[in-house]
């Protein structure tokens, strides 16, 4: 290996700038370089995010409402698992496996500071009875057919569309064959997108009657990837709804300050080049169902547009 890498150093010492720069946008453009570039994007973003003070803003429908709390708690209390995965540092996740008396739960997230705030926001969790790994999901490397009770929350909407099927994989074969994945996911309200963007701006605004609490902002921010989402690749482009909420005509106030911070946080994220992945109910399950069954998916009822947010409880096809 080092002597691989000592001739290609010496190859590219003979190389001009220009096709260095080729080369790299050659391996950049492939699909294993796309990956690369994607798994390094959400790294620094989450990094960039796992301040304390930044998590503890986020409220449902961008995180567990306590009705899906307890949803999870009714389902573990029913048949507590022994040996549990989180994926993801969800603080409230943390806590419930805590105060169901789960021990040694291993959590799995590949940004370890999120790992590390997600301990200090959660107000039961005890880092003496927590396992942590700092991992890509697709790649733990954990034993199979090991975990009762694999739980994650809006984790599929991390993953690039072309890994998500690696990362089914992945999570069936870590899951025991009697063992459950429970996970929320965002799945797109269709009815939010329109023939022009203004009344798409417009759908996406409708009901909140000028309430724009720190939910409805949220919810908001969702109906917008909603309603722009590029249909052939399940993906939203911050970046381009940016653009269209800096050309909206807006009617009042309220209007005004929500589409201001609103604006701000696409422009956040389009700094990072990461678009969003928005996929359909059918675009879902269609996707999962060659690796898991659909035991029993549920709604809470206490955040704004709830049912675009069911938790599923899946089961692994035993071949």
């Amino acid at each position: 290996m080092n002597l691989i890498a000592s001739i290609l150093k010496k190859i590219i010492k003979t190389l001009d700038a220009r096709t260095i720069s080729e080369i790299h946008n050659f391996i950049i453009e492939s699909e294993s370089g796309q990956a690369e570039m994607h798994k390094r994007k959400m790294i620094k973003l989450w990094d960039a995010q796992s301040l304390p003070e930044s998590r503890k803003l986020i409220p449902p429908p961008a995180s567990p409402s306590q009705k899906v709390i307890s949803i999870w708690r009714e389902f573990i209390l029913s048949s507590p698992p022994n040996k549990v995965l989180v994926l993801g540092s969800t603080p409230l996740i943390r806590d419930l496996l805590d105060d169901t008396k789960i021990k040694n739960y291993t959590v799995a997230d590949f940004s370890f500071p999120m790992i590390e705030s997600g301990l200090l926001l959660a107000s039961k969790a005890k880092q003496e009875n927590e396992i942590w790994i700092k991992s890509e999901w697709t790649d733990l490397p954990l034993k199979e057919n090991y975990f009762d009770f694999i739980i994650g929350d809006l984790v599929f909407t991390q993953l690039p569309r072309k890994n998500q099927e690696k990362f089914l994989e992945k999570i069936s074969l870590l899951l025991a064959n009697d063992g459950t994945f429970s996970l929320r996911n965002h799945i797109i309200n269709t009815a939010i997108s329109d023939e022009t963007p203004q009344k798409t701006v417009d759908n996406a605004l409708m009901g909140m009657s000028s309430n724009y609490s720190s939910e409805n902002f949220f919810a908001f921010l969702y109906r917008l990837r909603d309603g722009f989402r590029d249909n052939q690749a399940q993906t939203s482009s911050p970046k381009k709804i940016a653009e269209i909420l800096a050309n909206y005509q807006t009617r009042e106030e309220g209007e005004r300050i929500i589409l201001r911070r609103t604006l701000q946080a696409f422009i956040k994220r389009s700094r990072y080049d990461l678009d969003y992945i928005s996929q359909t109910e059918n675009e879902f399950e269609e996707t999962i169902l060659p690796f898991f069954k659909i035991q029993e998916k549920k709604c809470a009822d206490d955040y704004p547009d709830a049912r675009y947010f069911p938790i599923y409880f899946l089961k692994k096809k035993v071949i």
